[in-house]
């Protein structure tokens, strides 16, 4: 490795004055729409440049706005140039409050007129044509200095029915009862129907017995998967949105969990499923389980609005035309007074913390917006967490550029592009891929959604964390084949290293980490269902769950992790190394440097040396000073 800073190219400086002092920002591409930001190109002297400026683009719109820049001295061989933009001048142009834009520099030198931009936060690329070299610009309305109980911390997923049982309920009428030790029921093949109607019997008064291990872990907050009334394991086909699930405890035991996880500083984060409910529910009712009423039974239910029938009532409107989910309009008003009266009038007053938002590129922004406003009346710091499986601050769906980091939306998204290129990096050594999942990611997100975002590296709808970093990918494989596959002890041992050394990152990274329930214990396994096994209570992995604590307990004393500044120092296809660094002033940061190779590898850091081992991560407390950013070694 070498230094970095050597080579004279093409910088872009930000600046925001703030408190009577301009604060360097030059990390960001995302603003308030009340700041005023100073651009600053630092070009190589020897360019000649006699001309530049910024050619900005609102979103969507083929005119560009130009602002010039002036020249204001020379720095260590570099000509400075700055202009200044207001967030407002540009929101102006467009009509709104907010929006999305694309800028270039463009330059006059001695070598003609140059191109210059892309998504690195300083460093800028040169392209041959102006629409290469566009560099995405956010205006966002401000998001609140809150959320206490994410910043800094852990957030713990469960799936209610397969984390512990209490045998305080009973199981559902027709259901099919699985014991603890038994895999979950498949289909015959992937993408095959399959009724999700094998229960293990886990259960929410199990998930309060369990909040001292999750506090060993240092989990703040935890995040279930759907718990209201449904026909289903997975609940994500809801009944009932105004009933606990009967198997789970019912109302009394969500509400006992709450006020128990909050004595011990955890709070409880539900899954809100708002883009479709159950054929079989209250609303559509089409297997008559809740009497005559419901709107595939009649127009003139009072649900009949929701729906979008073709063909009453036989032919309707469904999640990805999946039939037993029949999609929710969610523009009608008789909806959204029935969400804000009824709904979160009840779950607001059981205290829940906020939460994660079911494939939330289904559901309009609007309605967002609206579910935004009705939870904050009741608590500011209550959380919205998107279900976004791609860059969230320029998402496309169903031919619309999605809004959900404009500050009137969302908090935070489900951080799968991390995920994804952890595991590629880890795997294979893609630079390129975790560069964009993370100064990437980072530059284009507002900050505050960045920090509350959620690192995770397993969910219910993914493989296991310890079977992709160690396992074959399975795709070729029929489902009973994935059923009986296990990493072989060898394979295991490297995953599990892999594991560590993923975790540690993320409980490094802005965001907040995630664990997958069982993850820290071990579990293996590939997608839906095989992910979705029991806790192995009395068969769990140590080595790994004390990782995880020392993890926890080192992360919660940190306190850069909150909301520390990052950026790459160095990366290459075995090294990766980054800062966390003070917004503003600061003595020290915190350096990692993650080593996915198998041999040792030797750093120097300013005046310090030290040894990063085969495929695990180190951290160090660094002074802040100008060898900040520089960086050597070997292996």
């Amino acid at each position: 490795m070498g230094n970095q800073n050597g080579q004279l190219t093409y910088f872009e400086l930000k600046k925001v004055w703030e408190n009577g002092s301009y604060r360097d920002v030059s990390l960001f591409g995302s603003f308030s729409a009340d700041e005023e930001v100073v651009f600053i190109l630092y070009a190589p002297h020897r360019d000649s440049v006699s001309e530049c400026g910024l050619a900005v683009t609102p979103d969507g719109e083929c005119e560009t706005i130009f602002f010039s820049a002036e020249f204001f001295g020379t720095d260590r061989s570099r000509d400075m140039f700055r202009t200044t933009l207001k967030m407002t001048e540009l929101t102006k142009k467009i009509g709104k409050k907010t929006g999305l834009f694309f800028y270039r520099w463009e330059i006059s030198c001695s070598s003609g007129t140059r191109f210059f931009g892309g998504e690195m936060p300083k460093k800028l690329m040169e392209y041959s044509s102006p629409e290469d070299a566009r560099r995405q610009l956010l205006v966002y309305s401000q998001f609140p200095d809150s959320n206490p109980y994410l910043l800094g911390g852990i957030v713990y997923q469960i799936f209610p029915d397969r984390f512990r049982r209490s045998g305080r309920c009973g199981f559902k009428k027709g259901s099919v009862c699985k014991k603890w030790e038994d895999t979950p029921s498949f289909p015959l093949y992937p993408g095959a129907f399959h009724p999700n109607d094998d229960f293990f019997g886990g259960d929410l008064y199990g998930v309060e017995e369990k909040l001292d291990y999750l506090s060993s872990l240092g989990v703040t907050a935890i995040y279930m998967n759907p718990v209201f009334e449904s026909a289903s394991n997975h609940r994500y086909d809801t009944g009932d949105m105004l009933k606990v699930d009967r198997s789970l405890g019912g109302d009394d035991a969500l509400r006992s969990l709450i006020e128990s996880a909050k004595e011990k500083g955890i709070a409880v984060i539900l899954d809100g499923v708002f883009n479709h409910v159950g054929s079989d529910s209250v609303y559509f009712n089409k297997n008559g389980r809740y009497g005559k009423g419901g709107a595939f039974n009649s127009k003139e239910s009072e649900y009949y609005p929701w729906f979008v029938f073709e063909e009453y009532p036989q032919k309707y409107l469904s999640w990805w035309g999946i039939d037993v989910l029949p999609k929710v309009n969610c523009n009608d008003e008789t909806y959204r007074t029935f969400i804000k009266d009824k709904f979160l009038n009840k779950w607001n007053g059981f205290g829940v913390a906020g939460w994660r938002i079911d494939v939330a590129d289904e559901l309009s922004d609007s309605f967002l917006a609206f579910l935004r406003e009705n939870v904050k009346k009741n608590d500011a710091d209550a959380v919205l967490i998107g279900e976004v499986w791609e860059d969230a601050s320029n998402k496309i769906s169903y031919g619309k550029r999605r809004e959900f980091l404009y500050g009137d939306e969302l908090d935070g998204v489900l951080n799968y592009p991390l995920r994804e290129a952890l595991i590629a990096y880890l795997l294979y050594g893609d630079t390129e891929r975790l560069r964009d999942a993370t100064e990437g990611l980072y530059r284009r997100y507002p900050k505050r959604a960045s920090d509350l975002s959620f690192n995770l590296l397993g969910s219910h709808d993914t493989v296991r964390i310890l079977t992709a970093l160690g396992g074959e990918p399975g795709k070729e494989k029929t489902n009973d084949e994935k059923s009986r596959m296990r990493l072989t002890p060898e394979e295991r041992e490297l995953a599990k290293k892999r594991l560590k050394a993923a975790f540690s990152t993320v409980c490094a990274l802005p965001g907040v980490p995630v664990i997958y329930y069982g993850d820290e214990a071990g579990c293996e396994g590939y997608g839906d269902p095989f992910c979705r096994g029991t806790y192995p209570w009395g068969k769990e992995d140590y080595d790994l769950i004390w990782f995880f604590r020392k993890e926890g307990e080192e992360r919660r004393k940190e306190p850069l992790l909150e909301k520390g500044l990052f950026e790459i120092v160095y990366l290459d296809s075995d090294v990766f190394c980054f800062l966390r660094m003070p917004e503003k002033n600061g003595e020290y940061a915190l350096l990692t440097v993650l080593n996915r190779s198998d041999k040792k590898r030797e750093i120097s850091f300013g005046e310090e040396s030290f040894t990063v081992g085969p495929v695990s991560v180190i951290k160090k407390r660094i002074a802040v000073s100008d060898g900040l950013r520089m960086i050597d070694g070997h292996g």
